[in-house]
């Protein structure tokens, strides 16, 4: 069993996680709470932090090339995708969306924010900050949200957020074991794949500078996008916020 500390609340599990890393602590452990004040989505938005949903953060240390770091969100996309998969059964629409976003029903049912930072020692830490929609969300933030409460689960279903920790490390043990400190991401890449859109499927990316639409066309070795660009050029995307054409 993993260690866990529960908080009724606290700004963010991945800060908290940062803090405690920087007290000593190296985990394994998972920082949980009921409520966040200041949740963290990825390029620093903010994440939804309501009570009833799952708001964690997991301190692991790896071994693994500094460069391979960047496919780690992937691979936690799988476990939570499995974790969630067993924990409530069959969802609708289950699914993933490159780089850290779990889907349901076209809606954003998970996010997953991976962190990293190096002991002085050389040893790195990362923390796996990982947010489930239990309860229904809020429909005020700009694109379509899903729940595990709205998202075709059998009536009567209820998952609570203390019944995703044992699946979570499961899976989470599971891929991190098969990726292999990033010698094997084949494994990985074909996991994802399984789990993601079919090529073909329209989206565009918002990189910062400019937003790019095309179709989905897979990952890279890296893991990094393939997209297809109107032009027929085919365009390796390694940041930007995607957009898939059923989020509207």
């Amino acid at each position: 069993m993993i260690r866990e500390i529960v908080l009724e609340t606290v700004d963010s599990t991945n800060t908290e996680a940062m803090r405690r890393i920087a007290a000593g602590e190296t985990g394994p452990l998972w920082v949980r709470a009921v409520r966040q004040s200041a949740g963290k989505g990825r390029d620093g938005r903010r994440w939804v932090s309501e009570a009833g949903n799952f708001y964690g953060s997991l301190i692991m240390p790896v071994t693994v090339p500094r460069q391979a770091v960047s496919q780690l969100s992937l691979v936690v996309g799988i476990a939570v995708h499995d974790a969630i998969a067993d924990a409530a059964g069959s969802i609708d629409g289950l699914r993933l969306k490159w780089p850290n976003d779990v889907l349901a029903a076209a809606g954003k049912l998970a996010g997953i924010l991976a962190e990293s930072t190096m002991l002085a020692d050389g040893r790195l830490i990362v923390v796996m900050g990982i947010g489930i929609n239990l309860v229904p969300p809020p429909t005020d933030i700009g694109r379509p949200v899903a729940s595990l409460a709205t998202a075709g689960i059998v009536a009567g279903h209820t998952v609570l957020p203390a019944a995703l920790v044992a699946p979570l490390g499961h899976w989470l043990r599971h891929w991190i074991g098969l990726w292999s400190q990033g010698d094997d991401f084949h494994v990985v890449k074909q996991a994802w794949l399984d789990r993601a859109g079919t090529p073909g499927e329209a989206l565009s990316v918002n990189t910062g500078t400019g937003v790019l639409a095309g179709t989905y066309q897979g990952l890279d070795d890296d893991g990094a996008l393939l997209m297809q660009l109107p032009d027929g050029a085919v365009r390796r995307v390694t940041f930007g916020d995607v957009r898939l054409a059923s989020e509207g």
